[in-house]
């Protein structure tokens, strides 16, 4: 069995023969991430014309037919969308395209580096939509651009700032010791991928404690038996066998909706940007 922590991507899990039985998913599935980024930038600016902002990879160009069918189901059309190539630096005439369609809902399917170019760009150009990020954009990208990144929103499964459960913050302690240079949960570059990795890890254990033995057969069929309360989220039970959208142990009521704030990637609510 595959077990996956942090790819995100759709059709990774939801085989086109629909005969996924080996790969198991512990993290954001694209298709209800879109789902979940159309629905809350429209919550917070109802009027506004939305628009895309993808990377040129699997990964980006993967997702906008997700985010596609997610505007068509809330009848929101699409008024710009734009794609930007891992390694580019200006992104100017891709931000000026959407500038001047109107855009001021802005859904991203980037990561760090090509973000940071996007922001720079929009800067230049005098340029700044509401934005809704899928998880691309980390605390890496906070740092990078520093105040740019401010009250921009990013989707994830956990925040490791704020308050948290004394398991996740023996968890948190412990990482420390093992990795003296994480000073403070903003030092995590990727705030939900560990602690979904953590809790995979777990899943891991339990369903071999019922497979009984190093079988791979046994242990995918035990994946379906696991009932298990995790950092991120309690799976009860972890997969479902013969429901291919289930292969993902994440559902949505766990997704959530962080921003950044002087630089740092915080739960929404402990910053300035919860009240819009």
């Amino acid at each position: 069995p595959w077990m996956g922590p942090v790819s995100a991507g759709t059709r990774v899990m939801g085989h086109e023969n629909g005969k996924n039985e080996w790969m198991f998913r512990v993290s954001m599935k694209d298709r209800w991430v879109a789902g979940y980024l159309v629905e809350m930038a429209h919550k917070r600016n109802p009027n506004g014309k939305f628009g895309i902002i993808y990377e040129g990879t699997a990964w980006g160009q993967g997702a906008v037919p997700d985010v596609e069918a997610a505007m068509k189901r809330a009848n929101i059309p699409v008024a710009g969308k734009e794609t930007v190539n891992i390694g580019d630096q200006d992104v100017s005439a891709q931000m000026i395209r959407l500038r001047d369609a109107g855009v001021d809902n802005l859904i991203i399917y980037v990561v760090d580096r090509e973000g940071a170019a996007m922001l720079r760009s929009m800067d230049r150009i005098g340029y700044r939509p509401n934005m809704i990020s899928a998880w691309g954009l980390t605390n890496t990208f906070g740092k990078a651009v520093g105040p740019l990144a401010d009250g921009i929103l990013v989707a994830g499964t956990f925040n490791w700032n704020g308050e948290l459960s004394p398991r996740a913050q023996k968890v948190f302690a412990n990482i420390q010791k093992k990795f003296p240079e994480i000073k403070t949960p903003g030092d995590i570059q990727v705030p939900s991928g560990l602690a979904n990795a953590y809790d995979s890890t777990y899943l891991i254990a339990e369903a071999l404690k019922i497979a009984g033995e190093f079988d791979r057969t046994k242990l995918r069929d035990a994946f379906f038996k696991v009932n298990y309360e995790g950092i991120v989220a309690k799976y009860a039970p972890a997969f479902i066998k013969g429901n291919q959208e289930r292969m993902d142990g994440i559902t949505t009521d766990y997704y959530k909706i962080q921003a950044f704030h002087n630089g740092i990637l915080l739960p929404l609510e402990q910053t300035p940007y919860a009240k819009k």
